[in-house]
């Protein structure tokens, strides 16, 4: 794979969760940067998330392909965050050939729920 770093446009920021305690005494998930990684987003549908590739099929419920410079310590249990508010939960972490270059995340984007 040649270097593109023109592909990689897109700033995210990878968080991690953390759980503490409300006043009220209820567990509360809250979400901190954790680094910053750019990368290529791309929409997938059905066929091609079933689809094999380089890694193996992506997940059935991923949404979204990102891809992006590999990044040690990236973990399912984490999320992107787009600077326009988009949130993207990882589904699923893929080295590509496993040699620690470039790496294609499966993930789901979040819907927000306006009140």
């Amino acid at each position: 794979m040649g270097a593109n770093f023109g592909r990689f446009r897109h700033l995210m920021r990878i968080q991690k969760a953390s759980e503490t305690v409300s006043a009220a005494q209820e567990a509360v998930e809250e979400w901190s940067d954790w680094k910053t990684w750019y990368c290529s987003i791309t929409p997938v549908t059905m066929s091609e998330s079933q689809r094999a590739g380089a890694s193996g099929p992506l997940a059935a419920d991923a949404t979204h392909l990102l891809e992006g410079w590999y990044v040690s310590g990236i973990a399912p249990d984490m999320r992107l965050v787009k600077s326009d508010g988009r949130i993207f939960e990882i589904v699923e972490v893929l080295n590509e050939g496993e040699i620690g270059e470039t790496m294609r995340l499966s993930c789901r984007e979040a819907v927000k729920v306006v009140v």
